[in-house]
């Protein structure tokens, strides 16, 4: 097309849309948001970390990391998917019955635009399930 808007010429005939992710016309550069929140679970059992994530383009991926005191335990991407404001979102984990007790998760967001939010961290105590 040109650049007042006419001669636009369709140049692709399919039933999927049309779009790259990583460009826009605009460059994005509003940083997503992202807001770790107390979590907690049994150990052994499948467990959900939460946490809220937004962005203007309504899509957020995250880096998790988690920490038992300074060691990390482990890393995890959560792929690009929707996200609305103030929507309380979960990440399913399950650790082995001998992680116990306090643990830290982190996260960052990242968006289509690969703009990168700061860390946030929360505290996801961990017990045993067991009755005393």
């Amino acid at each position: 097309m040109r650049p007042d808007g006419s001669a636009q010429t369709q140049v692709t005939r399919n039933d999927w849309d049309d779009y790259a992710t990583s460009w826009q016309s605009l460059r994005d550069t509003q940083k997503p948001t992202v807001r770790a929140l107390a979590s907690s679970g049994k150990a052994g059992a499948a467990s959900k970390l939460r946490y809220r994530a937004s962005d203007d383009t309504g899509q957020v991926s995250i880096d998790l990391e988690l920490f038992k005191g300074p060691t990390l335990l482990g890393l995890d991407r959560v792929p690009l998917k929707r996200a609305r404001a103030n929507q309380v979102l979960t990440y399913t984990l399950r650790l082995r019955r001998s992680v116990k007790g306090l643990l830290r998760f982190c996260l960052r967001a990242f968006d289509p635009s690969a703009n990168e939010s700061s860390r946030s961290c929360a505290p996801f105590r961990l017990t045993t399930g067991n009755k005393k």
